[in-house]
C-alpha cells in the first residue's frame, strides 16, 4: 500500500487533496496544526475506504515536521507522495506538483509568486 502526506490540511485545498490522494488509493497522513481540522478530513478518507492518521504539526517548525513524517512512516507507510498547502504572509504559495525530493519521494515545490 502506498501512503500519502499532506501537510497543511484544512477545510479547504489540504482536505481536498486528501480526498484525491485516497482516491487514488493512498493512505493518507493528514497533518495540520489544529484537531478541529483534521478529524473530518479523517473520517472522509476512511469513508473512501482508506487507513488515514491525524497529526498535529507545526509547519514551521522543522523538528516538528520531521517528527511528523517519523509518525506517519511507522503508523501506515514511508510517504511516497506529499503535497504541502502553505500560506506566507496571507498569500497563498503556488506548487508544482510530481517533483521528485533528492530521497525519490513525489512532492508538491512551494514556490512564492514574489
Amino acid at each position: 500500500m502506498s501512503t500519502a502526506a499532506v501537510l497543511g490540511v484544512g477545510p479547504g485545498l489540504g482536505a481536498a487533496l486528501a480526498r484525491r490522494f485516497a482516491r487514488g488509493e493512498f493512505d493518507v497522513a493528514l497533518m495540520a496544526r489544529s484537531e478541529a481540522s483534521l478529524a473530518s478530513v479523517e473520517l472522509e478518507v476512511t469513508s473512501l475506504g482508506r487507513r488515514a492518521r491525524s497529526i498535529l504539526v507545526d509547519a514551521g517548525d522543522n523538528a516538528s515536521v520531521a517528527a511528523a513524517f517519523e509518525r506517519a512512516k511507522a503508523e501506515l507507510a514511508h510517504p511516497k507522495c506529499s503535497s504541502t498547502t502553505p500560506v506566507r504572509f496571507g498569500k497563498a504559495v503556488s506548487s508544482t506538483p510530481h517533483q521528485k525530493n533528492s530521497s525519490g519521494v513525489c512532492a508538491s515545490i512551494a514556490r512564492a509568486p514574489f
